[in-house]
């Protein structure tokens, strides 16, 4: 018998190189995404030095809009105009779509403020669905209070 056996190994090299390659991969992947994706979205904003990101202050304007003070009085404006029944209630619609919207928020230069934005808005009877009329939302957040603060402007003098 010969005892004169030798054992290779083989892929020792390649297998090296694949966990090269695979390490090289993940770091060229966390530098697209770190460093072109994240800052080119439109959504991408400095939390800490705004206080709040973008899309959480659209989604408090867009939430605030039917808590806006003035809503009261629209809502009885519209009563007294027949144009909404007094069991009836007011929905709310953002007409600029999404991109436009992202696009309308920009930084405020008001002191205690971080965001701000403006946008159309149309109020529709929760019942019918029926248009009503279209007001404009003023929005910004209060970084004191750490909340968006929202107001609406009518576009037209009928109310």
């Amino acid at each position: 018998m010969n005892e004169n056996t030798t054992t290779t190994s083989r892929g020792g090299s390649g297998r090296t190189a694949l966990w090269v390659v695979l390490a090289l991969s993940l770091a060229a992947l966390a530098y697209l995404t770190m460093g072109l994706a994240i800052p080119n979205n439109p959504l991408y904003s400095d939390r800490s030095a705004n206080g709040i990101s973008k899309y959480k202050f659209l989604e408090q304007c867009q939430d605030g809009i039917e808590q806006a003070e003035e809503m009261g009085q629209i809502h009885d404006a519209l009563v007294k105009q027949h144009m909404l029944g007094e069991d009836d209630n007011v929905r709310t619609e953002m007409l600029l779509n999404s991109r436009e919207l992202v696009d309308s928020i920009r930084v405020s230069n008001q002191p205690g403020q971080s965001w701000a934005m403006s946008a159309p808005v149309l109020l529709r009877s929760q019942l019918t669905n029926e248009p009503l009329l279209q007001v404009y939302s003023q929005c910004h957040y209060d970084r004191e209070n750490n909340q968006a603060v929202v107001s609406l402007q009518p576009s037209n003098s009928g109310f």
